[in-house]
């Protein structure tokens, strides 16, 4: 019975680590759209001002998509709870303890802009739950709508 309820316990932290990275899946990220939105049009210099340097360039069918990318990995600890309960001299027992499982967590971000001619045309992003690195950095493009939205 003890083997049971360790089998559950080890499957419920495995459980709760899947749901803590699918819920960090792309999620709406207003300041991301935003910014990026507001890139539209602008000549790529411009997102290279407030993104950085882009990590890939590349030319397909005469449109450069520029990428950039942040990834990083994170050690966490889960706390699981583990019930436990069976016989000992044929006397029973029950027990509840807490044990702190360690987890990987990977987390990341991705930004492609579109251009022609150096003007960004369209853009996409793919978050891991990491975006606040590149959201800091396109805020100021979208301080100026939310003043005017909040008038």
């Amino acid at each position: 019975m003890i083997e049971k309820t360790r089998k559950f316990s080890i499957f419920f932290t495995v459980a709760l680590a899947v749901l803590f990275v699918v819920g960090c899946g792309t999620p709406v990220h207003p300041t991301m759209q935003g910014g990026l939105t507001a890139l539209k049009g602008q000549n790529i210099d411009r997102a290279i001002h407030y993104l950085g340097y882009p990590d890939k360039k590349r030319e397909i069918r005469g449109k450069t998509i520029y990428e950039w990318r942040h990834r990083f990995t994170a050690s966490t600890t889960v706390p699981t709870s583990v019930y436990e309960h069976g016989e000992i001299a044929g006397k029973p027992f029950r027990s509840t303890s807490t044990r702190y499982v360690p987890q990987i967590v990977h987390a990341g971000c991705r930004v492609l802009l579109i251009t022609e001619d150096d003007i960004v045309v369209d853009w996409e992003y793919e978050s891991e739950g990491a975006c606040s690195h590149y959201a800091d950095r396109l805020r100021p493009l979208v301080a100026p709508q939310e003043e005017q939205s909040a008038e």
